[in-house]
């Protein structure tokens, strides 16, 4: 099950008015509107459950989430560059 999850900042203004604004939370993959679960479950599915992405897709689309094949497979090879020290921590 997908669900959007809203991020809501808070905005305050200062006495002498200037307008502040909460930070964004860190997130695995900036600037998308993929969450860490998102990356993990295509990744999880493509690598473990040996699941193509283009299957991955269409199971998508039959819940009514329209994504770019291109969109998912750079959030792939982003997750992998954020893995990659992990990785290279584990071979040695």
């Amino acid at each position: 099950r997908f669900y959007v999850k809203r991020i809501i900042r808070p905005k305050y203004r200062l006495a002498d008015g200037r307008i502040i604004t909460a930070p964004m939370p860190v997130m695995a993959h900036p600037h998308s509107n993929a969450s860490e679960s998102v990356l993990a479950h295509i990744a999880t599915a493509k690598y473990y459950d040996h699941l193509p992405l283009h299957r991955q897709l269409d199971i998508f689309e039959r819940e009514g989430i329209h994504l770019s094949p291109s969109t998912v497979s750079n959030w792939m090879m982003a997750a992998a560059q954020r893995l990659e020290p992990i990785y290279n921590e584990l071979r040695e």
